[in-house]
Order: structure tokens, then sequence, then C-alpha cells
């Protein structure tokens, strides 16, 4: 991992956020992708990890490390640090197609989410928007704010914070709250263009009542990860605004549901006839789901576009934990906001080692996850004086030679 942050160039835009303590915040960084544990076990982690080399000045006692996330945490910080990654950013090739993202929860996937969610946040939730680059997967900032209600003002402070650094976002991926008619005035008003799932609502009821029975054809199925799912466009008034619906079905829980509803005909088949009155089912159960857009998009875009919400699940599921307050506890928005950040530059370096493997033929679709795991079981025998290191596996040496990586047999300590 050090060799691609130094090849890549994060390493120095990383260490820049806190020059003094760059080390301690590589150190931090390594040990979230490679170990996954609280912080609270990174110094034992470090004591064995051939990191502490690498790092030599690294603090990861716990009371210190806990000042550390503060410091980590404090605006400054998060000036300092996006101001030098956001044109890091933009020199990479293609890395031009920002999607902001917005979201009271972690809960980021389209066809599992809950139809009936709420319509907007309560005054006790923290919001974290995400901004992500389409192409490359990268990144590219966050704001979090604590005890905040449901409106575009956040999404607005946002864009302007990405325009302070001369990008701009060109996608929204937002939470069903936001369609009601005075949001959608303001993301129209705002120049936010956006794409949102709808909750089963009356509008999404009417959708689906008109156009549900065109859905299912070939022209009309894509692929979603693992699963099928059929779209369809349609010009819609939104509002009073000129908008685009996607009508679509997910095929796998369409015919889970329509197993069900068999399987209870057949349960109840010899019962009284006052039992037996068959219920309509809602399309909603049926697999059915609707999102709206203000932007014209082909409907092989909308799917792709939207596994974008679950891009940084993984590595924002890292800090989720640490960064929440204990029960009874005061928040400290500065532990928070700290624990984040390191996530969010986990996150930043997860995908450049993925993008890295990806520029080799042999290793394109070897997963980070497993090479980091390959990488990691490179072992050694300690003496006083050196070290000697242990072969490669199978997995490890094909990326050591694809990445045209040295390990060398005897390593001075």
């Amino acid at each position: 991992m050090d060799h691609v942050l130094e090849t890549s160039g994060l390493k120095k835009v990383l260490s820049n956020a806190l020059p003094s303590e760059s080390d301690t915040l590589l150190a931090l960084i390594a040990f979230k992708l490679l170990d996954g544990h609280e912080n609270f076990y990174a110094e034992r982690w470090f004591i064995g990890s051939y990191a502490q080399h690498l790092y030599p000045t690294a603090v990861l006692a716990p009371p210190r490390l806990s000042e550390f996330m503060r410091r980590l945490g404090q605006e400054t910080t998060h000036r300092i640090f996006f101001d030098a990654y956001v044109p890091y950013l933009k020199a990479i090739p293609k890395a031009s197609e920002n999607v902001i993202i917005d979201g009271a929860d972690l809960q980021n996937d389209l066809l599992l989410e809950d139809a009936g969610a709420r319509q907007e946040a309560t005054s006790d939730e923290s919001r974290v928007t995400r901004v992500v680059e389409r192409n490359t997967g990268l990144p590219v900032y966050f704001r979090y704010v604590a005890d905040y209600y449901l409106d575009v003002r956040i999404l607005r402070v946002t864009t302007a914070h990405l325009k302070a650094r001369d990008a701009k976002v060109k996608h929204g991926l937002l939470d069903a709250g936001y369609c009601s008619k005075q949001n959608v005035k303001d993301l129209y008003d705002n120049d936010i263009p956006f794409l949102i799932r709808l909750p089963n609502n009356a509008l999404a009821k009417r959708l689906i009542g008109a156009y549900g029975d065109d859905v299912l054809s070939e022209e009309n199925a894509f692929e979603h990860g693992d699963r099928l799912i059929f779209l369809k466009r349609v010009a819609i008034d939104l509002f009073g605004h000129d908008a685009f619906a996607f009508i679509g079905v997910d095929f796998e829980r369409q015919n889970e549901g329509e197993e069900r509803r068999f399987r209870e005909v057949v349960a109840n088949r010899d019962k009284e006839q006052k039992e037996n009155q068959k219920k309509e089912v809602e399309k909603h159960d049926l697999g059915f789901f609707a999102l709206v857009s203000s932007e014209k998009l082909r409907t092989s875009e909308v799917s792709p576009l939207w596994r974008l919400r679950g891009t940084l699940e993984r590595t924002f599921d890292l800090a989720k934990n640490e960064a929440a307050p204990a029960p009874g506890k005061p928040r400290d928005e500065e532990a928070v906001r700290g624990h984040l950040l390191l996530s969010f530059m986990a996150a930043a370096l997860s995908v450049t080692v993925e993008r890295k493997l990806k520029t080799r033929k042999k290793t394109a679709a070897l997963p980070t996850v497993q090479a980091l795991q390959a990488m990691r079981h490179i072992k050694g025998d300690i003496f006083p004086n050196f070290l000697v290191t242990s072969k490669p596996s199978q997995y490890a040496d094909l990326i050591v030679n694809e990445l045209k990586l040295t390990v060398p047999g005897i390593i001075d300590i």
C-alpha cells in the first residue's frame, strides 16, 4: 500500500493534512484497511507490523489516539486536506463526473431499501453527504452535519464547497424525503440535478399503476449487480417541473412475491369464504419500484449510477461504530469528523489500490480485499538485527511481479 501511495502521489496529499503527525495518520489508514478493528487495537497491530519501520514516529497508544482523532476532525484540518485532495483528483484522466450522495443512514441499496422509508430526518439524526467520482469510483468530498433536518441547504453548501475548489457536481442521488414540492423547487432553483428513489406513496403508485404492465420487455432488461431488473423511462410533470420517471421491476423479488402470494392462496383454499377473500396485492410487494430524475438519463445509465450509493458503504461502515457516541455520552463533533475523515482517506487508498490492480491484465479481476490479504500474509523470521522474509503465496507473488514490487530476502532492522 505504501508503494501505491508513493507512485500515485496520494501519500503527499494525505500527509499534508497533518504534516507533523503524518506517520500516525498513514499507519492508521493502513490499520483500517488491513485489520479493520476499532482504533483501540491499532497499537497492538502496529507492534507486529512492518508499518512500524515505514512510519517510525507514529503514536497509536489509545489515550494519545483519541486526541489525534479530534485534531484530525478539526475544520482547519478538513479544509487543508480537501484543498489539496480535490485538485489532485482533477489531474486524474476522466475524473470529472462528480455525483453527490445524501442520506441519513448507510442503507444505500436500490432494491432492498424500505419502500416506506421516512419522509424526513428527525432532529437527533446526523447526515453525511458524500461526493464520489463516477468514472473512477474515487471518493471526492464529504460533509458531516449533526442534528440536521432534511432539506436542500446541505446540498447547496456541499456544492458551494466544491465550487470553491473549482469542481462541480453533475448528478445527485438523494433520499426519498427530497421528493416534496418545496424540496423539488429548491433543487431546481439551486441547479442541483437529482435522481430520487420514491417511497410507497401516491406518486409511486400512480406511476406504477399507469406504466407497470409495460416494464417487462427485453429492451428494458438490465443487470444490477447480480440481479436482473427492468426499467422504463417516461416523461412526467413533477410539481410543475419537467422531469422523468423510471418505473422498475426487480425480477427476483417479483418472483418471490408471486410465490408467497400463491402459497397463501393454497393455504387458505379450504377456509371459510370470508377468510378466503382475495386481497389485492400491491405492485410494490411484487418487486416494483420507481425513481424520478430532473435529467433525461438513458435507462442503461440508471442502475450503474444508483449503485454508486454503495461505493463508500464498506469503508464508512468501518467508522460507524467508533463515530457514534456511546449511550448517555455527549457527542464529540470533532472526534466524529475525525473518524469519518480517516475512513474517507482509507476509501481513497482502497480505490487507488483497486485501480492499480486493474492496470495489469493478470490482476485486473483480483478483488482488492483478497489482494491486501495475500500481501499481508508475507511473514518473516525475526533475528536481533534483521528478518528473513517467507516465500510469497501464489496470489502475493502474482501481485509482486505484476506491480513490479520488491520483496527482499533479508531486511535489516
